[in-house]
């Protein structure tokens, strides 16, 4: 039978209702947790007899461990229908937390002028994401700059991205007027005189003033002149070798962090390194990346590890000369076999063709002595008159 709204809501108590809100405080605080640790939340498995249900529920047991009250609400013990804890409900908190972040960021913008910058590129899901940051001046005269929206888009014609990026302003009242600058790389897209980006915002407010990204225009005129300069170019050439060769192999990898364990240790006994937490973590160092996505190179890590990556590199040149030297020596182990069965193989064959050869001629010789005796009327060996005449002749 079916009850009447108004009777169930009548029939929650107020100790009803603080088990709910503490099932959900219990979610929004392990949702908060995870996205501020970059962490996932879901698991591959979540059921109740999974070993591991992912880092949401996970997180949400270990607080219910040192809690005796949250135990009595949460994952097995809350009901079916309010356990708080579906991907939904992470999906509704993560939302209510963007939009008061956005709500926060208007309401320090408030009327005042502002700068957007706009960049778009592939995820690792391969989805094409644009960003859309907000520059602009606090209260306290101090510039601010706080990513504001990320959006998912189909299409990357100028056109569009305006449309998407309209549409993200004036859901929050910002007003399109009161744009001062505008910042993006270099793309036909984005740059485009006529049709880019940045000229049909230019139409519709004259000061939102287009800047071609510093940090961009720096990174090709650094790509430009690492492939034009030649010293530069091979230094960067050599650079990426030493790294790909060190990174390359677990073994180089080891070697690498006992040289520099080591060296700091000698640091520390000189009183040459300052020890402060934190610091002289012993790392490694990234591959360098393509321009777009990873265009910057670890200077500090290389600098660090410089004598020690010598030393390792130093010692993946020297196993590979050993090696180099054990194929070589192998191969000519192999090839003196060779040679040497050859050697016996043809021996082998011309004491066969003598021992041929001096039997033909041994036959041949028989041959003639015989032929000799029959001419001269004397008795043909192996015939009975042979035996006969050798009988009487002894006897």
């Amino acid at each position: 039978m079916e009850q009447h709204i108004d009777t169930l809501i009548d029939n929650i108590t107020p100790e009803i209702i603080e088990r709910n809100r503490l099932k959900l405080k219990v979610s929004i605080v392990a949702v908060i947790w995870l996205t501020f640790q970059h962490c996932a939340f879901r698991g591959h498995d979540e059921s109740v007899g999974s070993l591991n249900r992912g880092n949401f529920l996970e997180f949400i047991r270990v607080i219910a461990s040192f809690s005796k009250d949250v135990e009595k609400v949460v994952l097995e013990n809350a009901p079916g229908n309010a356990s708080y804890t579906s991907h939904q409900i992470q999906q509704e908190i993560l939302s209510i937390y963007r939009g008061r972040i956005r709500n926060v960021i208007r309401t320090e913008i408030g009327d005042q002028k502002y700068c957007i910058i706009v960049d778009e590129t592939k995820d690792v899901s391969k989805r094409e994401q644009m960003t859309v940051v907000l520059r602009f001046v606090d209260k306290s005269g101090y510039i601010q700059e706080h990513l504001f929206y990320l959006i998912h888009v189909k299409e990357t014609n100028a056109l569009y991205l305006k449309g998407a990026i309209e549409k993200c302003l004036l859901a929050h009242k910002l007003n399109i007027e009161n744009i001062r600058g505008q910042g993006c790389d270099g793309a036909s897209n984005m740059r485009g005189e006529w049709s880019g980006l940045q000229a049909l915002f230019l139409n519709e407010c004259p000061y939102a003033y287009y800047v071609h990204c510093f940090a961009h225009r720096l990174q090709l005129a650094l790509i430009a002149a690492s492939r034009d300069v030649i010293s530069v170019y091979q230094f960067f050439s050599k650079l990426t070798f030493i790294v790909n060769i060190i990174i390359s192999s677990a073994k180089r990898h080891d070697q690498l962090q006992t040289a520099y364990l080591a060296e700091i240790e000698r640091l520390i006994e000189l009183e040459e390194l300052e020890i402060v937490k934190g610091q002289n973590q012993i790392g490694t160092i990234k591959r360098t990346g393509r321009p777009r996505t990873n265009c910057s190179f670890p200077w500090g890590r290389f600098n660090e590890l410089f004598d020690d990556k010598l030393e390792a590199k130093e010692n993946a040149v020297e196993e590979r000369a050993k090696e180099a030297v054990r194929v070589k020596i192998e191969k000519e182990a192999a090839e003196e076999a060779a040679a040497l069965a050859k050697k016996a193989k043809t021996a082998n064959e011309e004491a066969k063709r003598m021992r041929e050869a001096e039997a033909a001629e041994a036959k041949a010789e028989a041959a003639e002595a015989e032929a000799a005796r029959k001419t001269a009327g004397l008795p043909i060996e192996g015939d009975a008159t042979t035996a006969r005449w050798r009988a009487k002749e002894w006897t």
